[in-house]
């Protein structure tokens, strides 16, 4: 105790337990060093074993710390009394997120799962149950908290349910009070689910088995539609021509077969086994599929736009295109082994004017597009750096 009052080399405590009478600036500086903040540690606890309620108050009017602009500390105990109608206020208007719209229980949690696949009213959830949380936070352990202990584990538990459905790590809810935090991951644990494992991907070899352990066609075509979304905006910009055309396809077929789940649970099931198929096959001779062809969807593309045609492997045009989308990266691929390439603005921008100089020399596309197509190329050797860098170079049959 000694320690806490004077600060002298004072270790940050958890708890302090008081058993004796202290007063004024002394309980005040007591309370505020117990509290102080750590890595692991966002408060500290006040065990009274006396009684300080009326010497706490008399501190707190006295102190000149004590609140400005009308606030006032929320650990007080005054605080938390004011908390309770807050807490009560909070809890409706996150359960009003699902009674609003129809959903009247959150038990099953299928439904308000299903609801928060809209992106707003995922954000209004998410707003509204930390919300809840953190005034459960401040009044726990007192027992008025108790009547909201189990919706607020039902509600982690839809949230992270819905964090790996829809692939929105925010769900998660890291930021909470730790202690509303493993309420929820015990909650969570008891339902079968390890929070600390991320949904599998769909290019892992067990998306397929774990999608059919889902209990019926919707849930299983849900889960891969999600996963699919995903896996598209994750690799977007290291093929942006190529994932642009897949999501196109994955939105039509689920546009076409909506509310059929067998139909769409067969159609994406197809969908993914072409995609991983696909993956790491040469699908344009002469073009690595993982170093090469991701700049030629790119350069093709754009060439397409500029002829207004679409380039056959016939064409002879076509081998020109891939001819120089291996000049290209081959190029880019010997430029960007210097050591933290990227940070040096110098060092993009030539990268940039060459790839423009290489692109106007052959002819393909107009001056007034190469500038851009020139930095998007560049982008994406950015976001395919590890693979340029560390490929292995075999493009050629």
């Amino acid at each position: 105790m000694r320690m806490l009052l004077t600060g002298f080399d004072a270790p940050v405590e958890q708890a302090m337990y008081v058993d004796r009478r202290i007063i004024e600036h002394d309980l005040l500086q007591a309370i505020a060093r117990v509290n102080r903040k750590r890595l692991g540690k966002e408060c500290g606890y006040v065990i009274d074993y006396i009684g300080l309620a009326r010497e706490l108050r008399a501190a707190l009017t006295d102190s000149e710390e004590g609140a400005e602009g009308g606030s006032r500390p929320s650990t007080g105990i005054d605080g938390v009394l004011d908390e309770i109608p807050r807490l009560r206020d909070r809890h409706q208007k996150v359960l009003d997120v699902f009674r609003s719209r129809g959903i009247l229980d959150l038990i099953p949690i299928d439904p308000c799962v299903d609801l928060l696949e809209d992106v707003k009213i995922r954000a209004e959830f998410l707003n509204r149950v930390q919300a809840f949380l953190a005034s459960l936070a401040i009044v726990m352990p007192r027992p008025e908290a108790l009547p909201f202990v189990r919706d607020a584990k039902i509600l982690g538990f839809i949230a992270k349910v819905a964090a790996n459905l829809y692939r929105d790590n925010q769900l998660n809810l890291e930021g909470v009070d730790r202690r509303m935090k493993r309420l929820i991951d015990e909650y969570v644990s008891a339902q079968g689910i390890d929070p600390r494992i991320a949904p599998v991907a769909i290019t892992d070899i067990g998306f397929l088995k774990q999608v059919k352990r889902k209990k019926n066609s919707r849930a299983r075509a849900s889960e891969m539609k999600h996963a699919l979304r995903h896996q598209i905006r994750l690799r977007y910009d290291e093929d942006p021509a190529h994932f642009r055309k897949l999501s196109e396809r994955l939105e039509a077929i689920i546009k076409q077969l909506k509310d059929n789940w067998d139909a769409l649970e067969e159609a994406l099931r197809k969908f993914i086994d072409e995609e991983l198929e696909r993956e790491g096959k040469q699908t344009v001779p002469g073009l690595d599929p993982r170093l090469h062809a991701p700049f030629f969807g790119t350069l093709k593309e754009a060439i397409e736009k500029e002829t207004g045609a679409e380039l056959k492997s016939d064409d002879p045009a076509f081998k020109e295109v891939i001819d120089l989308t291996v000049a290209t990266v081959d190029y880019i691929r010997e430029k960007i082994r210097m050591v933290d390439f990227w940070r040096d603005e110098h060092s993009r921008r030539s990268l940039e004017k060459s790839v423009y100089r290489s692109l106007l020399r052959s002819g393909k596309v107009a001056r007034d597009k190469l500038e851009e197509l020139a930095t998007r190329v560049v982008e994406q050797a950015r976001n395919l750096h590890r693979l340029l860098v560390w490929g292995n170079g075999k493009h050629r049959d």
